[in-house]
């Protein structure tokens, strides 16, 4: 059946103006100072100030329109459902002014993606992804390149980012986003030039930890592909698949291969994951002091020499910020209670993935399914999804509360539709009036 679009004025969606401020959140939240105020050669009250002109500037798109803070409430609720858990864990946190902090700057970051996500189109935004973040690659490249604090004493690439894990972690997002958009059709040549800075960056960054989230982002974005094929030839892809893993299974298990050693191996790991296994035990000795609700939000670590975080440290004979991974920094900071609530709000990040998989841009539905496992992957090393003006959970949140836009929509009547076209945006795609307009239009990929 022939599918078509509303045109709808560009002044019902976001102008140039609007989306340039977005795409500005987007390097902001990347970290792209974070660097230059741990080398002293920034102070962090720029990097305050350049927030507290972010958070301006939102309040004036919400003055402007008051209704977009309730519309995106409405889209993205469920991510602030950890926010609030972790406002809650003020009256038995460690540190209860810098769990309020956190809590305030986390849950932000959810209310600004879901305002993105009733102002731009899902094509929009992942442009502005690969706008923003190819903007922070050529910056960061010619850190690397020219400037002596762009290499940490591994000789590993970390540029203009606090960590090679960071760095690696956005060139991830970056690469998935420009191959989501060369492969589903979105722009081709910017996303080309973008891929390949992306790979180079990911290459020097030597982050193992990246290098594992964009293969399986990657993999996600071709996966796609089969939604394309007749049931029966995705019928004999998942048998040739099944068996194709049967063989190799069989060959390892007759050859006594030892396959988490090889891998380590591979990776450059030894079995302690260059201490990583060290931290968690001791990490684990702190979820028995708390283990239902934990030491609060944002609580554990702190500059503290008396605090337990500095004891971690003087073990570890590091200066670390995390525990390394996002799953169990949730369960020191609030428990069994927040590591779940977590791990239920990425599997519910499913939904809206459906939703943009039926109803919205090829592109972009492929970009927001390999988010999802770039997340899920990521967060078995470092800390990803919810923390403070987190990148990951504001694309999230502009994802999930298009997604619900999108599905609204395209089970609203005609009428209905015309009527509140000022929240649909110009890409919603539906059928010819010659044709009638049912109750609901799909877009298959």
């Amino acid at each position: 059946m022939r599918m078509t679009s509303i045109a709808f004025p560009s002044r019902e969606v976001a102008g140039l103006m609007e989306r340039a401020f977005y795409s500005l959140v987007l390097v902001m939240a990347s970290g792209p100072l974070d660097h230059l105020i741990i080398e002293k050669a920034l102070s962090s009250g720029v990097r305050a100030a350049i927030w507290g002109g972010i958070y301006g500037g939102f309040l004036l798109i919400t003055l402007r329109r008051p209704s977009l803070v309730g519309q995106s409430l409405r889209g993205a609720w469920p991510l602030l459902l950890l926010p609030a858990l972790a406002g809650v864990s003020v009256l038995w946190s460690w540190l209860p002014m810098q769990t309020v902090t956190g809590t305030l700057e986390t849950a932000a970051m959810v209310v600004f993606g879901g305002i993105v996500g009733n102002r731009v189109t899902e094509r929009q935004l992942l442009g502005m992804v690969i706008l923003a973040l190819g903007a922070v690659a050529t910056v960061n490249l010619w850190v690397v390149e020219t400037s002596p604090i762009g290499l940490d004493i591994n000789g590993d690439a970390i540029g203009i980012f606090s960590h090679k894990n960071e760095n690696g972690a956005m060139m991830t997002v970056l690469l998935t986003a420009c191959l989501a958009s060369l492969v589903w059709g979105g722009p081709r040549f910017g996303a080309l030039l973008a891929s390949g800075l992306a790979l180079l960056l990911l290459a020097l960054s030597g982050s193992r930890t990246a290098w594992l989230a964009a293969l399986a982002g990657t993999a996600v974005v071709f996966l796609l592909l089969l939604r394309r094929l007749t049931t029966p030839a995705k019928l004999a892809v998942l048998l040739l698949g099944c068996g194709a893993g049967t063989v190799l299974v069989m060959v390892l298990m007759a050859t006594h291969a030892d396959v988490v050693g090889s891998a380590l191996a591979l990776l450059g790991k030894d079995s302690t994951l260059t201490g990583r296994t060290v931290l968690w035990d001791l990490a684990r000795r702190y979820f028995a002091h708390a283990p239902y609700l934990g030491h609060g939000f944002n609580a554990f670590w702190t500059e503290d020499l008396t605090s337990s975080a500095a004891f971690v440290n003087r073990v570890m004979k590091e200066d670390l910020a995390s525990f390394h991974n996002g799953y169990i920094e949730m369960a020191i900071e609030l428990g069994i209670v927040g590591a779940v609530l977590q791990v239920v709000l990425m599997v519910w990040f499913v939904q809206p993935l459906h939703r943009l998989l039926r109803y919205g841009d090829a592109a972009a539905a492929a970009f927001a399914a390999a988010l999802l496992v770039v997340v899920v992957v990521a967060s078995s090393a470092e800390v990803t999804l919810f923390v403070r003006h987190g990148f990951h959970l504001f694309l999230w949140a502009a994802l999930w509360s298009r997604a619900s836009l999108l599905a609204e929509a395209a089970t609203a009547p005609a009428p209905q539709l015309w009527a509140d076209r000022r929240r649909f945006g110009p890409d919603l795609p539906v059928q010819p009036a010659e044709e009638g307009l049912p109750s609901a239009w799909t877009h298959n990929l």
